[in-house]
């Protein structure tokens, strides 16, 4: 068939249809055509299809091309995917040549089919396109009405078919219907196959066409366009699918990664794996590794890939192919018991001991540890342990234990295992030998020796091959190789056995999860736990308020990681961000600290740090504070709820002695608003932040007067006491019935630290650290565990007469109240009193016999205040001649003696005594004043326990005996500084401090200083001393080691039996409250009530923590009780002990100033029982809108002392039943009145008329009348007028609080 062109243009043949293949030269004309179009389009606009082919300057044939998709189409979603392939269906079934996607169809397509669609690609790619202009629709109109349009081929239809059925099988994948997709394409048909020259030319021709785009990025980019188009991708066969999606290889490639990167990484390990661990390691290697992997020959190539080792693999394949060939699942890998693993129970009970830790006693939530589950029974066990406090950081602690006994324990149990390991590896070894010789016996011992030392030669020659290249690594910084020399220089140093090294990391690998550090706030104290539990949740609170959209504010409180709200993670970091720079203070820095000592200034904590104003606003504003370095943002002092946390008085209970209602502080929330919650928390804060850099000072200050201590080992003279009431331990049978209860029992703790002495410290070859020896001190150490009746609860009376019996067995060897135990002996017991004797000597009848008495010193006993005052005597010659001359006689004692020798005391005041008085003082003297007294209970005899015939060994201690164990212990001693807490019933009150204030006085001259803790910071060593005993007595009771009988008595006479002794050795630790020796003290009840002595407290006593007791006159101790008394324990040189030289204190300005006050003896005091009458009649004067105080129990007391004040609503009124309120249950008959509470919240003032600012409460609740303290009249409660915050706060003025502390 033959086509003509209109114009004179040149004719195309295209003869014979099985000589289709058009000739060469006309297919390189037809290529030259279509560039010459396709330059001229580059310089036209719009650059369409038919503008081009439409240009009068160039004429060619029309040729029919395929459809064509537009060419600014880009990868698009696969849902716009359907309508491309819609338009192009559309397209190719249409015959109209005005159609958007396709132009008029040459006969030259019906022609070469083959070629056009290539062609065309071509054409597309080049950016010609029929769509991007209307104006091209009259150019492509004219250009159809020049050419007629050829009729569909059976090649077109075959296309047109093909085409809609891959769009079918595109669109079932896209729906996510792969099973139908597959089906759809595999139900296809393949067409007739071309012959394998015409594939050749189609493709050639495709690729010239490709390369014609001149630049390796396009043609890059039109095969990456291409086959992403979705029906190229549907007619890929699998291999080039495959290879042509590229998020598929780098998948791959990532798994494999991955995969090499658990094997090698997370699963890595240089001991043994857990057998959690082994199971993951071995299943996921079974499920990586191919099944062929041996027949394939992958082996190596799987090594490379996954990081295994060969047997790993081996291992894996079989366990995949048991799995495969059983057709069952994982079996569970389990692996016996390591016998030659490191036994770290003695790690775990050193943990545990007070060396490293201390009870906690605020948190008695028990902590889980241990918890395992059994595979077999499916039972979940687990230990409960009490919630502990570290002593120090685990890299001190390490240290410490580096040198402990528990270690020499560990490392002595490691040797052993590893000498049996060297002996089976040597017998191993020669069984081999034996073997191989032919020689059928057992190795000789002879041959297993020289066995285990050729083994410990290579082992040594391998550790010193290690040290030498670790000391040249440190010397030349790199790993070179080392000389014979140099291993040889190192053999020995290097060990023959291996060593256990207990690194940093397995230390803190194992410790328990029961002990944690102490954080701020980990106290007793109500102010701290307030601050510090509404700080926390403030800091959450502060971030959810600023993020809320459209808050407005741009200051720091809106950056988190602005220094203020960092800060506000802890109390340190706010008190440091809030206040000026600390200050350092060398004078109460600790010889064994690194850094100086360094605090707060007074004036910042206590609010009176003012900076000056030149000019403008007010002249004097504070310097630092929350008010100076907090920001002003309007969130925080919104009027939006807000819930915050805080201590409320609350009935707990009713006194059983008094009748008097026991209120203590609940922590419970509270709704208001933000303004209200920071308003009071700015006002606790103002009282928080004086309290703990005081109790920091304290304990610095103590820890520095240890020190000095310490460092007095020529002529010592000093001791340190510490003491506490530890909780009433329990009584722990093997059953106790549900509602029983079991015995408790009170136990007050001492330790008493003196005389130093210097001793040797070895300190053993440890890994890298080499053996040494060195002096240390080391101090002598008691603990006294004083064992009462719960009948009696703690108190001041019973805590002296412990102190007194310590001071005097330390200082004369025996007691004068309790039952003493030491070592299994009995300590005697002695009180005051004239000593017994034979017949007393005649009195001289001449002047010189008795003028030989004169200066002898003598003691006399005074009956009603059962001491003795002590003088020197002489014979009044003038007071004989003076009643001589009046011719009378001298009085006469009540054995007719004559009393004219004058007796001139220690204080100054005189009188005459007789002969017979002077030869009893004089004796008293000699005896010191003290009289034997036996112990009213015995010791018990005979068995201790049947089953195993134990005997008592308890005895009653003999001089000699006593000089056995070096008693008196502290004869020198002539001063002790207290420490403990606040308390005042027990430590703090008006009866300490009268026995204070009279002890240098006082007949074993041992002056005290006693250092009162902060309020709720009482914790010390004697804690974990008294958790020590209890642990010791449940051993005692839950064991068949001896039956404990039921009795406080029993129990001291059990512990002093069986458990005389410290538990660890005193040698082996260099702490000076390691104690040497353990001493069990039982007091009966009849001492307990014994009527004790009575003083008057000073003011302010609750502000000053410490007191030294300077009454040296005996006589005049009686009445007056002089004493130093200061803010805070001062340990400076001027005001150590004993030189107490506080004139010349170095730092005044950190301690403050010494001042003295007076603590006098009442005489004839009596308890005053309240009676229901005069509670009647003083409800009378309880009127409505009144305040009044309260009376708080000296063990509930918090941050507002020993009262509390309440505003009286309604008038008092007598109960007829019982009322509940708020969980506080008041009975039938009670007089009650309906009251608000006032908070503190700060104290204003100097310290001589201080007042206190309150808060009144906006809650209800009730009161009982037999809780205020009975004043004349109310207090008057005045309106702080000039406070900014609403409402206003109320002021208790000077006078007030002082009539309120006179009345307590």
């Amino acid at each position: 068939m033959r086509c003509s062109t209109s114009e004179g243009g040149r004719y195309f043949c295209l003869a014979g249809p099985r000589r289709d293949a058009l000739s060469r030269a006309a297919l390189a004309e037809a290529a030259s055509w279509v560039r010459a179009r396709s330059s001229a389009a580059s310089a036209l606009a719009p650059r369409t299809l038919v503008d081009i082919f439409a240009l009068p300057p160039l004429a060619f044939p029309p040729l029919a091309f395929p459809p064509l998709r537009s060419s600014s189409s880009e990868d698009e979603p696969d849902d716009d995917d359907d309508e491309r392939l819609s338009c192009a269906s559309s397209s190719s079934s249409s015959s109209s040549s005005s159609s958007k996607d396709d132009f008029p169809r040459p006969r030259f397509a019906a022609a070469r089919p083959d070629l056009a669609a290539p062609l065309a690609g071509a054409l597309r790619e080049r950016g010609l396109s029929s769509s991007s202009s209307s104006s091209s629709s009259s150019s492509s109109s004219s250009f159809s009405s020049s050419s007629a349009a050829a009729a569909p081929t059976a090649r077109e239809k075959g296309a047109a078919e093909l085409r809609e059925s891959l769009k079918g099988v595109y669109k079932l994948q896209n729906r996510g219907k792969t099973g139908e997709a597959r089906a759809a394409l595999a139900a296809i048909p393949g067409g007739k196959e071309l012959h394998i020259r015409s594939i050749d030319n189609a493709a050639k021709a495709m690729e010239d066409l490709l390369l014609e785009r001149g630049g390796l990025g396009s043609v890059r980019r039109i095969l990456d366009q291409f086959f992403d188009r979705p029906i190229v991708r549907t007619a890929m066969s699998d291999d080039l699918k495959e290879r042509a999606q590229p998020h598929d290889q780098k998948a791959i490639q990532d798994m494999i990664d991955s995969i090499k990167a658990f094997f090698t990484g997370t699963m890595a390990t240089r001991g043994r794996r857990t057998d959690l661990d082994r199971n993951v390691f071995y299943a996921a290697a079974a499920a990586v590794i191919p099944k062929k992997v041996r027949e394939d020959k992958q082996v190596r190539a799987v090594m490379r890939l996954t990081g295994l080792r060969h047997d790993a693999i081996m291992k894996a394949l079989a366990m995949r192919t048991d799995m495969d060939d059983q057709c069952c699942g994982w079996k569970l890998l389990t692996t016996a018991g390591h016998h030659d693993a490191v036994d770290y129970s003695p790690l775990d009970r050193w943990f545990h001991s007070p060396l490293a830790s201390t009870e906690d006693n605020e948190v008695k939530k028990q902590i889980r540890v241990g918890e395992v589950i059994d595979e077999n029974t499916k039972v979940y066990s687990y230990q409960l342990h009490n919630r502990r406090y570290l002593n120090a950081k685990l890299p001190i602690l390490h240290k410490d234990f580096s040198e402990s006994p528990e270690l020499k324990e560990m490392q002595l149990k490691f040797e052993q295992v590893e000498r049996q390991k060297r002996r089976k590896k040597a017998l191993a070894k020669l069984k081999v030998q034996l073997k191989k010789d032919n020689e059928e016996r057992e190795p000789r011992g002879e041959e297993v020796s020289a066995a285990e030392m050729e083994l410990g030669d290579e082992y040594q020659r391998k550790r010193a091959a290690s040290l030498a290249k670790a000391a040249k690594r440190k010397q030349t910084g790199d790993g070179a190789a080392v000389s014979e020399a140099e291993v040889d220089a190192q053999m020995t140093n290097a060990p023959r056995l291996p060593e256990l090294i207990v690194s940093l990391d397995k230390f803190r690998k194992h410790k328990c999860k029961c002990l944690v550090y102490r954080k701020g706030g980990d106290c007793d104290c109500t102010l701290c736990m307030y601050v510090i539990a509404n700080l926390r949740k403030f800091l959450v609170d502060i971030q959810r308020w600023h993020s809320v959209l459209g808050h407005g504010c741009t200051l720091e409180c809106n950056n988190n990681s602005s220094a203020f709200v960092r800060s506000l993670a802890d109390i340190n970091m706010l008190q440091q961000q809030i206040f000026c720079d600390r200050i350092v203070v060398p004078e109460l820095t600790c010889d064994r600290s690194s850094k100086p000592f360094r605090c707060f200034k007074r004036s910042c904590v206590v609010g009176t740090c003012i900076k000056i104003n030149i000019g403008g606003g007010a002249i004097g504003q504070r310097r630092c504070g929350w008010e100076a370095r907090a920001p002003k943002c309007k969130l925080l002092w919104g009027e939006q709820p807000h819930m915050w946390f805080r201590y409320e008085p609350t009935q707990v209970g009713t006194n059983k002695e008094t009748k008097q209602p026991i209120m203590s502080d609940e922590f419970r929330p509270v709704f208001g608003t933000r303004k209200e919650f920071i308003d009071e928390f700015i006002a606790k804060l103002e009282l928080f932040s004086p309290h703990k850099p005081d109790d920091r000072i304290q304990r610095n200050n103590l820890h520095r007067s240890l020190e000095h201590i310490m460092a007095e080992k020529e002529k010592p003279t000093v001791g340190m006491l510490i003491a506490d009431y530890a909780a009433q331990f329990e009584v722990t049978r093997w059953t106790t019935p549900t509602c029983g209860v079991k015995s408790s029992h009170n136990n007050c703790v001492m330790m008493l630290s003196c005389k130093p002495e210097v001793v040797k410290k070895v300190v053993r070859k440890w890994g890298k650290r080499k053996a040494s020896a060195g002096d240390v001190t080391r101090n002598y150490c008691a603990v006294v565990y004083g064992l009462f009746s719960n009948d009696h609860k703690p108190s001041a009376h019973h805590y002296n007469m412990q102190l007194d019996d310590l001071l005097h067995f330390m200082k004369l060897g025996f007691t004068l109240h309790g039952e003493w135990f030491i070592r299994g002996l009995r300590i005697p017991r002695k009180r005051r009193g004239v000593a017994s004797g034979g017949a007393l000597p005649e009195e001289p009848a001449t002047v010189a016999g008795r003028k030989a008495v004169d200066g002898t010193r003598v003691s006399i006993w005074f009956e009603e205040q059962m001491d003795f005052y002590s003088g020197f005597v002489r014979y009044d010659t003038k007071y004989v001649s003076e009643l001589a001359s009046e011719g009378k006689a001298a009085d006469n004692d009540g054995d007719g003696s004559p009393m004219h020798y004058l007796l001139k005391y220690d204080d100054g005041d005189d009188e005459h005594i007789s002969w017979r008085a002077i030869q009893v003082g004089i004796r008293n003297i000699t005896s010191g004043g003290f009289i034997d007294v036996a112990h009213q209970h015995s010791l018990p005899s005979g068995q201790i326990n049947t089953d195993n015939g134990k005997l008592w060994s308890l005895r009653d201690a003999s001089p000699q005996d006593l000089l056995g164990i070096s008693v008196p212990i502290f004869p020198e001693m002539g001063d002790i500084i207290e420490d403990t807490d606040g308390c005042g019933s027990q430590f703090q009150g008006q009866t300490n401090a009268g026995r204070v204030a009279r002890s240098a006085s006082s007949a074993i001259g041992v002056r005290r200083k006693s250092a009162i803790s902060m309020p709720g910071h009482g914790k010390n060593h004697s804690d974990h001393e008294g958790y020590t005993m209890d642990c010791n007595l449940k051993e005692l009771t839950l064991s068949n080691e001896a039956p404990v009988l039921s009795g406080t008595r029993e129990i001291a006479l059990a512990l002093a039996q069986h458990r005389p002794e410290p538990t660890q050795t005193h040698e082996a630790k260099f702490s000076p409250w390691a104690p040497k020796d353990v001493i069990y003290a039982f007091y009966d009840n009849a001492l307990l009530a014994r009527a004790h002595q009575q003083f008057t407290p000073y003011k302010n006593s609750k502000f000053y923590h410490a007191r030294t007791g300077m009454q040296k006159d005996a006589r005049t101790a009686e009445t007056l009780g002089t004493l130093n008394v200061n803010r805070i324990h001062c340990a400076c040189e001027s005001c150590k002990a004993p030189l107490y030289d506080y004139q010349n204190c170095l730092v005044k300005k950190i301690v403050g100033a010494v001042t003295q006050a007076e603590c006098k003896r009442v005489r004839g005091t009596a308890a005053v029982t309240t009676q229901t009458q005069a509670l009647a009649d003083f409800s009378l004067q309880v009127r409505k809108g009144s305040t009044w105080p309260l009376r708080v129990e000296e063990d509930q007391e918090g941050e507002e002392g020993r009262f509390w004040l309440a505003k009286i609503k309604d008038e008092p009124e007598r109960l007829e039943g019982t009322m509940t309120f708020a969980g506080q249950a008041f009975k039938e008959g009670w007089i009650v009145a309906k009251a608000q509470y006032y908070s503190l919240l700060r104290e204003r003032g100097p310290e001589t008329a201080r007042e206190r600012v309150y808060k009144l409460l906006p809650t209800d609740t009730y009161l009982s009348l037999n809780h205020i303290i009975r004043l004349e009249s109310s207090v008057n409660m005045v309106v702080d007028s000039k406070s900014k915050s609403k409402p206003k706060p109320w002021v208790l003025k000077d006078a007030d609080r002082a009539r309120i502390e006179a009345a307590l």
